[in-house]
This record gives C-alpha cells, structure tokens and sequence, in this order.
C-alpha cells in the first residue's frame, strides 16, 4: 500500500546521480520535501542532479512543514533530518525516507517509521517501476553510496533476485 513520504537529502542526492529521481511521485500517495532539505541540497554543486530537479519538477513537493519538535532538536541532527523526523512525528501517515544512521535511531526511539533508499528500489521492483535493481544497486556503489555485501545482498533478495 503507497505511503505519504517525507524525504531527506541524501536519498534524494543518491537517486539523482543515477537518474531515478521521477520514482519518489510515483511511490508515494503524498511527497513532501521540507525546505530544510532543498536549502541542504542548493548548499551543494550546482551540477547535483537533485539541485537542479528540486529546482525544476522536484519544487512542486517543497513544503514548509513547521517548527521542529523538541524531541527530535534533543538529537541534534541536520537541518532536514530534523525537518524529516518531525514531520513523520506530528503526521503518522508520513513515512520519513532517510539514510543517515543518527537520524534513523532518534526514529526508531520515537516510534517514527522509516525508510531508505535500498528500501525504496525494492518497494520499486515489486510495484513494477523497475525491471530489476542489481544494476541500479552496482550504479549507486559507484556514486559513492556505501553498502555492507549483506545489506546488498538482503536488497536483492527482497526483490527477488
């Protein structure tokens, strides 16, 4: 069953150097990115793909999502971690889609569901928007994305591969 997603940066950096940033409309029955991410995002190159897609077709998911919540400026994470971890907070039927280790344990001790990038290419591969994920799992190796051999390996299994 699609979720409303709230994204973080990092997913959103990983998926546009491999050019699968059009997947996260079409996963998602709502998208909301805070404007904490798109100010992390247009801190970096202005070659990154994700800048130049959360400045084009991306800006229509851009959303002020309020102040932040006092237990999650308790972890002390980035700008749109928190910007993230609060909106899946107050909203349970947003699911937050980060990758970073920190901002996923203050989810986990606050009972935020969440997601990651692995996570969305699988739930990808099964809702038939992707053929198959091996390649897409190599590509984001060689972007930089750092993945444990069981990590990949488990995505492949997952999908069916």
């Amino acid at each position: 069953m699609p979720k409303n997603f709230v994204v973080n940066a990092s997913p959103l950096i990983v998926l546009g150097k491999i050019g699968l940033l059009d997947l996260l409309p079409k996963l998602a029955n709502e998208l909301v990115i805070p404007k904490g991410v798109q100010i992390e995002i247009e801190a970096g190159s202005p070659e990154d793909p994700a800048r130049k897609w959360i400045n084009s077709q991306g800006k229509v998911f851009v959303k002020d999502v309020g102040q932040p919540e006092i237990e999650i400026l308790k972890w002390d994470l980035g700008l749109g971690e928190t910007e993230v971890l609060s909106l899946a907070y107050r909203d349970k039927s947003f699911v937050a889609i980060v990758d970073d280790r920190a901002a996923r344990r203050c989810a986990k001790v606050l009972d935020i569901e969440t997601k990651g990038t692995l996570a969305l290419l699988v739930l990808a591969k099964k809702e038939g928007l992707l053929p198959e994920i091996t390649s897409i799992l190599d590509r984001l190796l060689k972007a930089g994305f750092r993945l444990s051999r069981d990590l990949l390996e488990t995505a492949k299994r997952l999908a069916g591969e």
